[in-house]
């Protein structure tokens, strides 16, 4: 489902330059059956803060996800995620920033069970959990 689309606005010039931004349809199906169902939708959390950070030492911009705040009784904390952990894969969906997490999370559903890759090689399994979607 298409959501935006870039324009050139500052430019003086109107209309699409030929990029637009979307949600996948699994996503768009799942919050439509909620609102019908309950009113209301969900999106899915892991209960952290993250930071995208430069790699200490690494030239070239090379950046990462990691973790500034654990949530008391979060999902996140129930999988024994730690301030200062690096997050590199989201299930097999590699991660290099806190916008990428944020997105690879806010694709599944409250509920479903993902695997978070460290950059330690550690690997952890988290159910996600829910809240209100503004």
């Amino acid at each position: 489902m298409n959501t935006a689309i870039a324009s050139l606005a500052s430019s003086g010039q109107g209309g699409s330059v030929g990029l637009g931004f979307s949600i996948p349809i699994n996503q768009v199906k799942r919050v439509a059956q909620e609102l019908e169902q309950t009113g209301h939708a969900t999106k899915a959390v892991i209960g952290v803060k993250i930071e995208t950070r430069n790699q200490s030492g690494q030239s070239g911009g090379i950046s990462q996800a990691v973790v500034v705040d654990v949530g008391p009784g979060s999902p996140a904390q129930q999988a024994n995620l730690k301030v200062g952990d690096v997050i590199a894969k989201v299930d097999q969906r590699p991660v290099t920033s806190a916008d990428e997490v944020v997105a690879a999370v806010i694709s599944h559903a409250p509920g479903d069970k993902v695997v978070m890759t460290l950059g330690d090689g550690r690997t952890l399994p988290v159910t996600l959990g829910g809240q209100p979607s503004s």
